[in-house]
């Protein structure tokens, strides 16, 4: 991966912290000394200073001594070259600026001019603790995306492509904190969005029956950060946990429909189709929580992922 990708995962990372987010917020307000922030945010000195180097080594925050004090201010030019980092990833030539399904324009495709082909676009993610994740992504002819393919998880030492292509970068944004992905009412389209912004629009080929439709839609309102289990999705679906195993089994598009983060009520893990099976299971969550994965139960986010599934959204 070239180092604006490894910088850009980094910041969608940050950035994903609510914690931080409001920390932003505050300095493009005003200067402000570390102490204000703690206070303004509600948590401890050594807190805010974590916070404030973790942005300070993206080169977000510049910061100034005035006698006794160290005065914390956003460097503006910074924070949106890094915003504008995905959209300067994507391939010349993309038919949007934000739509990364690959394939030439369909209507040149009908005419004739282009002789449509298959793509497979390989690369990988970076995870926590010197390990990374061989992603595949396979396209149809028309350019609308057929499955999401996990490999194998490696030490981060070994060797590595020179470039990872912006869909794989894109689709590691889902992990982070702050992303939201949606499906349209048909299912067709989805997409991520990181803070409200829409970082990756991919059409999808079609083939999912009406349960998995709702179940997956259950899913993609868990987010980064928190588990749910399969009796819950059963209980929303009007199924069986069994049914819903058997339908997350399936999933021809894991994280961007993050089957991962299903879990049994008991608390163990449950199984993982992919190649790493449960062992790259715990890893994404290891890495989506950082200090412990909370269970939506003991939130409100559960509640409205239901009501928006009953809504159809």
């Amino acid at each position: 991966m070239t180092n604006d990708s490894d910088r850009l995962l980094k910041f969608l990372k940050v950035v994903g912290d609510e914690t931080r987010q409001r920390m932003i917020n505050l300095l493009a307000e005003a200067v402000r000394p570390s102490g204000e922030l703690a206070e303004l945010l509600g948590i401890s000195p050594a807190t805010c200073s974590h916070h404030l180097s973790r942005l300070a080594e993206l080169g977000l925050v510049d910061v100034k001594k005035e006698g006794n004090f160290r005065l914390y201010s956003l460097k503006h030019d910074a924070l949106d070259e890094l915003r504008q980092g995905v959209l300067t990833l994507l391939p010349s030539g993309t038919p949007h600026a934000h739509d990364l399904s690959g394939g030439s324009d369909r209507s040149e495709i009908a005419a004739g001019k282009h002789t449509p082909a298959r793509r497979q676009v390989p690369g990988w993610v970076p995870l926590d603790g010197g390990m990374r994740l061989e992603v595949s992504l396979a396209f149809a002819a028309d350019g609308r995306l057929e499955a999401i393919r996990l490999g194998r998880l490696m030490s981060d030492s070994t060797e590595r492509p020179r470039h990872t292509p912006a869909e794989v970068v894109a689709l590691g944004a889902c992990l982070v904190r702050g992303a939201t992905v949606k499906a349209d009412r048909s299912w067709r389209e989805i997409k991520l969005s990181i803070a409200g912004n829409m970082v990756w629009r991919v059409k999808l080929a079609d083939g999912l029956s009406p349960f998995q439709q709702q179940v997956f839609r259950q899913l993609m309102g868990v987010p980064a950060g928190y588990t749910t289990t399969y009796g819950r999705l059963s209980e929303a679906a009007n199924s069986s946990p069994r049914a819903v195993g058997r339908a997350v089994a399936r999933n021809p598009w894991p994280l961007l429909v993050p089957c991962h983060r299903v879990v049994q009520t008991g608390g163990g893990l449950g199984g993982y189709s992919a190649p790493a099976g449960t062992a790259l299971k715990g890893k994404l969550l290891a890495f989506e929580a950082g200090s412990g994965t909370r269970d939506l139960r003991d939130v409100r986010e559960v509640h409205d992922t239901q009501r928006d599934s009953q809504e159809g959204r």
